[in-house]
């Protein structure tokens, strides 16, 4: 999950990917926030995903650099483009 913004305070998206053990894409997420600063983005990110994760079982937590994520990293500049809160 990430959060994003175009400047310090500016308009603001975030997005994220939930994949099970298998590496299979479970849920993912691009949410527009308005405007906000980036640390806000980051915390809707992590709120969001984990609401997504309540329908999930044995869940694991792990660290991936959004330069080895290139969706994970897409999602939340594309949130900032969206209307409203897209899931799948």
């Amino acid at each position: 999950m990430r959060g994003s913004t175009k400047g310090e305070s500016s308009l603001a998206g975030c997005g994220g990917v939930l994949i099970d053990l298998n590496g299979c894409i479970c849920r993912l997420f691009s949410v527009p926030l308005g405007m906000l600063p980036s640390t806000n983005a980051e915390i809707h990110a992590t709120y969001i995903a984990l609401r997504l994760i309540l329908v999930m079982k044995d869940v694991e937590f792990s660290n991936v650099l959004r330069e080895a994520n290139r969706l994970v990293d897409s999602l939340p500049k594309l949130g900032m483009c969206r209307e409203s809160l897209f899931y799948a």
